[in-house]
């Protein structure tokens, strides 16, 4: 029986992306070349930029596949989406997620890539924006279906996040894994605070 048309091309992307994943959570990506990845990945220029575009097109497509080994960050919006759960508890989760000890080397990966990203914007701006926005944009929506005021959702959504990544950092600097933590669910109590004292009755 012959395979669907496309269906073998698939399996190849896939199977490259897969390698790719491999490769940049062990070796990074700030001196990888599109030559020295093709080698790494057992392929060629070619085929790559026939797959994915690009040398920055492979990375950010390796940073994705590289996020669905860890199920918490595969899964981290549809956290901060549910609203079946309390906004404190969801922030809370989000953190516990976040700091997970199995997740520093994706951690390593995306603040490495987004270190790169900043040099050559016009390449990674999917990275850039997604960065800029839509993690904090997904708090900020959460944070506003409480009652609070779409401005200071904004604020808030924007703070909690900017100061995740700061923890992440942190940790992957080596920060004392205690006081981190401590200092993640001071400022976590504090938004909830301030979302509680805030929140206009939901009509």
């Amino acid at each position: 029986m012959s395979s669907p048309p496309g269906s073998q091309s698939g399996s190849e992307r896939d199977r490259l992306l897969d390698l790719a994943a491999d490769y940049v959570l062990e070796f990074g990506v700030s001196s990888a070349t599109l030559r020295g990845l093709s080698r790494a990945l057992g392929s060629n220029n070619r085929m790559l930029l026939y797959y994915f575009g690009s040398k920055a097109g492979l990375l950010l497509e390796a940073l994705r596949r590289a996020g669905l080994r860890f199920p918490g960050i595969a899964h981290l919006l549809d956290l901060i989406r549910d609203s079946e759960i309390p906004i404190a508890d969801r922030l809370h989760y989000a953190w516990g997620i976040l700091a997970d000890p199995e997740l520093v080397a994706y951690h390593r990966l995306f603040f490495e890539l987004f270190g790169v990203a900043a040099f050559d914007s016009e390449q990674y701006r999917p990275l850039l924006e997604g960065v800029a926005n839509e993690w904090a944009d997904e708090t900020a929506r959460a944070i506003a279906e409480t009652g609070v005021d779409a401005e200071l959702a904004e604020t808030l959504g924007h703070e909690i996040v900017a100061a995740w990544r700061g923890f992440q950092m942190t940790l992957i600097g080596g920060g004392d894994r205690a006081v981190v933590d401590r200092a993640a669910r001071h400022l976590t109590e504090s938004i909830v605070a301030t979302v509680h004292s805030a929140a206009r009755p939901i009509t």
